[in-house]
């Protein structure tokens, strides 16, 4: 089991002495921290629509996603992925920052496929969360919503062999679950400990690396429509170095199904502040030094301009 106990170091014993400019001088150079790493599961990447803006006004209900994939002889399925939704909502931004901040803790703890345990002060810490009762609360119903959302895979998940599995593949992304929480006197909790664990189908991919690097700090990012568009860009700018996308499939890519965004001037507006918060963000493959929306040759759409160097 790991330590999952805050550090108790204080500052004063990780910083410098003040007093010796060398010293200081070598820690700046040779002490930067790299940043940090994890391995997603490629199936996940692949279908950013899983996960809804946090902040959307649209109400649960089931999601559909459909596209057309072609088969290792040539042929060609439709493939499925249904969202389901609970009491609890849907799956939203909120839980893919979670899911993201589970794959850190599980992979800190030497992806085990046993149960892992966690605190929420730790996540809260992954997350670069403050701490109080709000965000208690929303990181246990993260939790339980990544316990209790079923999706399906139909024609649509693919194995560590890379072969997609040509059957209805339902899931809820973790598969175990239970948190303790306390309080003290009987008013609000005030801490929340446990364990969980991935879906046996997921955690496979996992240790099988059906995976794909990507960086901790997409946390940082504020805006929904920019966290799912970053994954997307990650993944697509794996192999290439510019990226046009008309912002009407931009947005059927993503799952975005604001009924606004029907409108293309509404689809601009929802992009520009993402755009310009992807700017100078690093990727697997390099670092996005160009993010721009122009009108397309027709006039009848705008479309996203990505370059990577």
């Amino acid at each position: 089991m790991s330590n999952l106990a805050p550090s108790t170091h204080s500052r004063n014993d990780i910083d410098p002495p003040k007093n010796s400019a060398r010293q200081r001088t070598t820690l700046e150079v040779v002490g930067r921290p790299k940043p940090e790493k994890i391995r997603v599961e490629l199936n996940i990447e692949k279908w950013p629509g899983i996960w809804q803006p946090a902040k959307s006004k649209n109400k649960p209900q089931l999601r559909v996603f459909e596209r057309e994939i072609t088969l290792e002889d040539g042929g060609k399925i439709t493939a499925r992925l249904e969202v389901s939704f609970n009491h609890l909502g849907t799956l939203t931004t909120a839980e893919r920052r979670m899911y993201g901040a589970l794959i850190k803790q599980w992979e800190d703890d030497g992806k085990r496929a046993t149960p892992v345990f966690f605190s929420d002060r730790q996540l809260a810490r992954i997350l670069g969360k403050g701490w109080g009762t709000n965000v208690i609360d929303s990181t246990t119903k993260s939790l339980r919503k990544l316990r209790t959302v079923a999706i399906e895979w139909v024609n649509a998940y693919y194995d560590t062999a890379g072969r997609v599995v040509r059957s209805r593949q339902p899931m809820t992304l973790l598969s175990e679950l239970k948190i303790i929480e306390r309080a003290e006197d009987g008013g609000a909790v005030n801490s929340a400990k446990g364990y969980f664990r991935f879906d046996d189908t997921l955690l496979s991919n996992l240790l099988g690396n059906h995976t794909k690097p990507l960086f901790l700090e997409f946390l940082d990012i504020k805006t929904d429509i920019g966290l799912l568009l970053y994954g997307h860009l990650d993944l697509i700018l794996a192999n290439k170095y510019r990226y046009e996308r008309c912002t009407k499939e931009l947005f059927e890519d993503l799952g975005l199904q604001n009924p606004d965004y029907r409108f293309m001037n509404k689809r601009k507006r929802a992009l520009e502040m993402s755009m310009k918060e992807l700017v100078g963000r690093r990727i697997s493959t390099g670092v996005i030094v160009a993010a721009t929306i122009e009108k397309t040759q027709d006039k009848k759409d705008y479309k996203i301009v990505v370059e990577k160097a």
